[in-house]
Order: C-alpha cells, then sequence, then structure tokens
C-alpha cells in the first residue's frame, strides 16, 4: 500500500470540518488495515462492519462508537447535500481502498513464490549495510596465546559483557546501552594497522578460529589512563605495560571458519598462524573475495551463531513496540511528530532513537554528521533552517567597494554591485543538513552499491513553538515523501534545492502549550503524527525502585513507615491519580497530564541530598506549579478538583502559595489522595 494510503487517505478525502480527533485518526487507521486484510470475496459493506467490530473489542467501546467516527452512512452524514466535489472524493477514497486490497493481495501472493528482494531506498532506515568493499574493509588475524593473561582477557570482554559505566569512567565513550563488550592491545604492536568500523576481528586459539566480532569504533589512552583502564576491566592482566588501543565490538559471532580453506596457498597461504597478536590481511582480501565469492559472503560463511550484538534494540533504553512503530512511520512518511504532555521523554526518545538507527545502519558507535538536532522558538525562521541574510563577519562588509555575498559551500564569494552593505546569504540549518545527505545519496548512486543510502536525522524540539508556515517556507512540499528529490527554486537565492530520500525528520511537540489539532494542516498532513503519554511501566520496571507494580507500590504505602521509598510509592500513584483526574476534567484535556519522567531517578539522585528532601522538591517546584498554572492560580478549584479537599497543607490559603511542606507532610498528603482514589486505579497490572 502507498505511503499516503492509510490515515491520509482519510483526511484527503474527508470534509475538513470533521471531528479532528486522535481517537477517530486510530479508529479509522485501524478499521482500514483490518478492512484491507479481509477477504475480498465478501461482500464490501461485510468487510466494513467486520473491522468496525474488531476495531470496537480492542478499545473495549461500542460499536456505535466506531460506527459513528467510521461507518458510510456517518461520512456520508456530514457531506453536505449537494455537494458532489465531497461526495465524489468520499466514493473515490472507497474504490481506493478496494484497488489497494487487491493490489496488497496479490503483491502478498507474488512474494510468498519470489526470492527476498534487496532493500530499497524506501525501506531502509535502521538496517545494517551487508556489503564490503575490498578498498574499504579490513580483516585482521588475532592470535590468543597463553601468556600474560591474554586467554582471560579475551574471556572476559570478547566472549562476556564488560559494564557500560564501568569502561566510560576512564575513556571518552558515552553508551547508550547497559553492556559493552571489546579488545584491548597495544598501539606499538597495532603500529599503521588500525581498525575502524565495519572491520572485522578474527580470534585464533591453538589449532582454531573461535570467534569472529565486527567493529564499532575505536579509541587511544594514554599511558595513564590505560594503566586504571587495565586495572579495573583486566584486573589479572600484567599492567606494567597495558593495553593503549581499545577495539570496541558491535557484533560477536562463534567463528565457523575453516582453516584448510581459509589458509589454502592461493587464498592467504598460512602454514601456522603469526605469533604477533595483530596481523592485518590487507594484501589478500582479493584472494578472500575470489574464493568466497565476496567478502561479504567470506564473512556469512566465517560467522554461527551470534554471541551479542550492540545494536540489539531490546537492550537499549527504547520501548521495543514504540520503537518499531516510530521506525515504521518514518519509512512510511519521511517525517514523525512525537507528541505529548511535558515530561514523556519526547525529545530523550527521538535522540536515542536517532543514535540506534543511525549507529545500527553504520555499525559505527560515533554518528558523525548524520545527526542533528535544533530547538525551534519564537524568533526561529526561514533564515536560520534554509537560508537568508545575516550581517557579513567582515566588520564593514565590503569588498574592493562591492558587498561580499558568501556561497552555500563557504569557499568563494560572489559580489553584489550595492556597495557598501553589511549582509551576506548564508545557507540554514536544515538546507546545510541535506547538502551533507545530498552528496552522500549521490555517492552511493555513482558507487551503485547494493543495500541502501546512508540514512540522516534531522530532530526538531519544541516544533510547535516555531511558527511552521514561515520556518518551512517551500520546503513544505519538499519534504513530502513522494517529492523527495526533486528540486525546487529558493526564494531569496534561487539556487536549486532539493531534500533527499535519505533524510528524516523526527520533530517533539510538548500538548501542554499547544494541541497536535492546531498544528498547520499542511504541515501535519505531511507528518505521521505518535502519542508518547505517560508510561507508568517505566518506573514499575526501573531497578531504581523497590516495587514492581502498583499493588506492591500500595502494600509499601499501607506499611505506615516514613522515608523515601514510602515516598515514592505514593509518589509514583498520586501522579497516575492526578493524570487520570485531568483526562476527566472537562477544563482539561489528556495532553495536560504530567509525565513520568519527573519521577524518574535523575529528579531525586541529587549529591548532596537526602532522597526525600530532592523527591519533596520534585513536588514543590516541578509538578505543582504545572498544575497550578493549569488552574490559572485557582488554589481552592486545584485543591478540590485535584486533592479532593478544600483544604490542604500543600498551599497556603493565606498568601495563595504552594505551601512549604516537609517530606511528612507530602506523604501523608499524596497517600490520602491515593486512598481516595482507589477506585481510579488498576492495582493488580504495572501499567
Amino acid at each position: 500500500m502507498d505511503d499516503d494510503t492509510l490515515t491520509d487517505l482519510i483526511d484527503r478525502y474527508l470534509p475538513e470540518h470533521w471531528d479532528n480527533s486522535d481517537s477517530r485518526e486510530r479508529q479509522i487507521t485501524r478499521v482500514v488495515e483490518l478492512f484491507l486484510e479481509s477477504d475480498s470475496d465478501r461482500d464490501t459493506e461485510e468487510r466494513r462492519l467486520e473491522a468496525q467490530r474488531q476495531v470496537a473489542d480492542e478499545e473495549g467501546i461500542e460499536i456505535n462508537t466506531v460506527q459513528s467516527k467510521c461507518g458510510r452512512e456517518t461520512w456520508e452524514d456530514h457531506v453536505s447535500d449537494g455537494d458532489d466535489y465531497h461526495r465524489d472524493h468520499f466514493d473515490a477514497a472507497l474504490e481506493q481502498i478496494d484497488q489497494a486490497w487487491t493490489s496488497r493481495s496479490d503483491q502478498k501472493m507474488s512474494n510468498e513464490t519470489a526470492e527476498t528482494p534487496e532493500p530499497t531506498a524506501e525501506n531502509r532506515l535502521g538496517r545494517p549495510k551487508q556489503q564490503y568493499s575490498i578498498e574499504d574493509t579490513r580483516f585482521v588475524t588475532i592470535r590468543v596465546s597463553q601468556s600474560g593473561g591474554m586467554r582471560q582477557h579475551f574471556q572476559e570482554t570478547v566472549l562476556s559483557d564488560v559494564p557500560a559505566e564501568t569502561v566510560a569512567r576512564f575513556t571518552d565513550r558515552d553508551f547508550l546501552r547497559d553492556e559493552v563488550r571489546l579488545w584491548g592491545n597495544r598501539q606499538s604492536t597495532v603500529s599503521d594497522q588500525e581498525v575502524s568500523e565495519g572491520d572485522w576481528l578474527l580470534f585464533f586459539i591453538s589449532d582454531r578460529y573461535v570467534a569472529v566480532a565486527e567493529v564499532a569504533g575505536t579509541e587511544k589512552l594514554n599511558d595513564e589512563r590505560a594503566m586504571d583502564f587495565c586495572e579495573e576491566v583486566w584486573p589479572t592482566y600484567d599492567a606494567d605495560d597495558p593495553f593503549n588501543y581499545i577495539v570496541y565490538l558491535s557484533r560477536v559471532y562463534t567463528a565457523d571458519i575453516d582453516i584448510d580453506r581459509f589458509w589454502d596457498d592461493d587464498v592467504i597461504g598460512y602454514s601456522g598462524h603469526p605469533y604477533d597478536g595483530w596481523t592485518a590481511l590487507d594484501t589478500h582480501r582479493e584472494a578472500i573475495a575470489a574464493e568466497y565469492g565476496s567478502l561479504g559472503e567470506f564473512i556469512d560463511s566465517a560467522t554461527a551463531a551470534l554471541e551479542y550484538d550492540y545494536w540489539d534494540l531490546s537492550e537499549w533504553p527504547l520501548d521495543l513496540a514504540f520503537s518499531k512503530r516510530l521506525n515504521n512511520q518514518l519509512e512510511r512518511k519521511g517525517q514523525v511528530i512525537l507528541y505529548g504532555p511535558p515530561g514523556t521523554g519526547k525529545s530523550y526518545t527521538a535522540d536515542i532513537f536517532a543514535e540506534w538507527a543511525v549507529g545500527r545502519e553504520s555499525r559505527a558507535l560515533d554518528p558523525g554528521d548524520r545527526i542533528k538536532m535544533v530547538t525551534f522558538h519564537p524568533s526561529f525562521s526561514y533564515e536560520d533552517f534554509i537560508e537568508g541574510y545575516t550581517v557579513s563577519e567582515d566588520s564593514d562588509g565590503t569588498e574592493n567597494g562591492s558587498t561580499t555575498l558568501g556561497d552555500f559551500s563557504g569557499s568563494e564569494t560572489t559580489t553584489e554591485t550595492e556597495s557598501g552593505s553589511p549582509f551576506e546569504l548564508k545557507a540554514g540549518v536544515f538546507k546545510d543538513f541535506c547538502e551533507r545527505a545530498n552528496r552522500a545519496y549521490g555517492e552511493w548512486l555513482e558507487a551503485g552499491r547494493p543495500g541502501s543510502p546512508p540514512s540522516y536525522l534531522f530532530l526538531v524540539d519544541e516544533i510547535n513553538r516555531g511558527n511552521l508556515a514561515k520556518v518551512f517556507g517551500e520546503l513544505i512540499t519538499l519534504i513530502e515523501k513522494s517529492k523527495r528529490g526533486r528540486p525546487a527554486e529558493l526564494a531569496h537565492s534561487g539556487d536549486e534545492f532539493t531534500v533527499p530520500p535519505n533524510v528524516y525528520l523526527i520533530g517533539t511537540m510538548n500538548t501542554a502549550d499547544q494541541s497536535i489539532a492546531l498544528v498547520d494542516a499542511a504541515l501535519r498532513r505531511r507528518f505521521a503524527t505518535i502519542p508518547v503519554p505517560p508510561n507508568y511501566e517505566v518506573l514499575y520496571d526501573h531497578e531504581a525502585y523497590p516495587f514492581d507494580s502498583r499493588q506492591e507500590a500500595y502494600d509499601l504505602v499501607q506499611t505506615g513507615r516514613s522515608g523515601f521509598e514510602p515516598l515514592l510509592a505514593a509518589s509514583v500513584l498520586a501522579l497516575e491519580v492526578i493524570n487520570l483526574k485531568i483526562i476527566h476534567d472537562s477544563n482539561l484535556d489528556r495532553g495536560k497530564r504530567i509525565g513520568h519522567s519527573y519521577l524518574l531517578p535523575e529528579a531525586w539522585q541529587q549529591p548532596g541530598m537526602r532522597k526525600e528532601r530532592a523527591l519533596t522538591d520534585v513536588w514543590r517546584y516541578d509538578i505543582l506549579p504545572l498544575l497550578e498554572e493549569y488552574y490559572f492560580g485557582e488554589f481552592s478549584r486545584l485543591m478540590r478538583d485535584m486533592f479532593d479537599t478544600d483544604q490542604s497543607p500543600l498551599f497556603d490559603e493565606r498568601t495563595q502559595d504552594i505551601g512549604n511542606f516537609d517530606p511528612a507532610t507530602l506523604q501523608q498528603s499524596l497517600i490520602d489522595l491515593v486512598e481516595q482514589n482507589l477506585d481510579r486505579l488498576d492495582l493488580g497490572g504495572s501499567s
């Protein structure tokens, strides 16, 4: 099915005055998906009704509710009598759905007999490259001897996980998962045979290869740091001559290398493994490729069971299902907006996901210039984003009596006849980014490599705080998936500009400031929108919390103890109660909920401060002021609606301000709130 079909199909053909709620969009999308998957031999109306019934069951609501949003009769009711334009387009939508189903059915039958196709440029994000160039790929064979604790070194850091926190203390690396694997060597041994991401290490012990590992990156340590690193990571190793060349591993496989074939005179010509602990096979790459068909086929034949994958998404601090959903929507639309209440981790998720997607594809720890983040704000402009005039760095703005105008490569200048102008034309941040991506895309096309071009991810934090129509300009057309690669003339320079297919955009939006429904309609149609609600399971699953479920948290509250742990349990339960109240408050909405990140350990693990005091400060200075803002300072209504009381020690009625309360007072107030709203909580679940 085409990129624009599902939700865009509805938005494209239904009247603009249709209710634009999230539930409506979700339910319609699901109905269409089920409709397409159902048996086409049955009547169209029967298939539609069955899809509606299934959505009603999934949502836990009456089928009439779904039919009121998704039924044919209701759709037609929203088309004015005599409005042939909308009626014709509605009929065209139904016809296109039927055609899309038939196309999908035919494609499915075709795929069952066809070979798996190569990844295409339209379906590539986060996929590792599978091609290995003879010029670019280095293979190093390593003899793991018994001397100096080398075997133990190999066992401890190649075949076993190393805490990433330990490695980060002695290096310049920040890892985004909890465990890493690595190999160490002396820089003097490696010499001019250094490796980089995408290269391979072949580990040899006794009479066979035991492991094959892909390189994710390297790091050189000075003598002092190398000594400390070795003592921590390889405590049994003789640290008088420590390893100062660290190789981080992307994947580790059990080896399956036929020694007789690999060491044959026509391949690498070994009669025995060299005694050196590091031997590059640069001069044998062509022979290896000739023997096995290609370097990629050699890797396929040399690797057996996958023992470790740094890019295994299940090991990253990301929700697996949500990440797959985000990945799918980026491939489908090219750009996504993550929207939700404050504190739900939208920016964090976008940043970590980008690191994972680019890293998994490139197999490199360092994404280089392939990820860029900006924050929109009211003064952010088209000139900042695409191109525009700015004050020249040249103080007088002139050269030989004429204005210097920088071109977009930054290497040459052109002159303007208006003498004395202090301005120059400069490329904006997104234009620069797209030019880099375009070059990479062009190099990939020119090389004719299989697989997919390198992906570039552009992140826009607080996207709704900018004037989107002004910031994006003609980009509103160019970012559309079907328009990628199509040139358009820019307003200021008159140059042609394109957004290449390998650029992806992720925007984040705080719905406490603005509803997603208020985003420019033309822009929203080009973005997939994914809600990011509060996720209490993140708290219950976190190792820093002394409870794993709501019931365990409530049991801890019921002990009557004071101190940090009962306060934390009461805080988590109370936050959910408050959010449930916000949902059902007609003056508020779902977008005003309070995110779970307010209660993450980063908020209450403050150096030099007791945890219960730090958690109390989170309520005093973060959560309660947010509620005060929602209620416009009406403390009596806030206390009544949110805390079920006319008087609360958390507020000072005399000064109409948030009170100066201690942890014990906060704990009791939150417990009272939870006890009065137990019927709202599902104590049998964790999320």
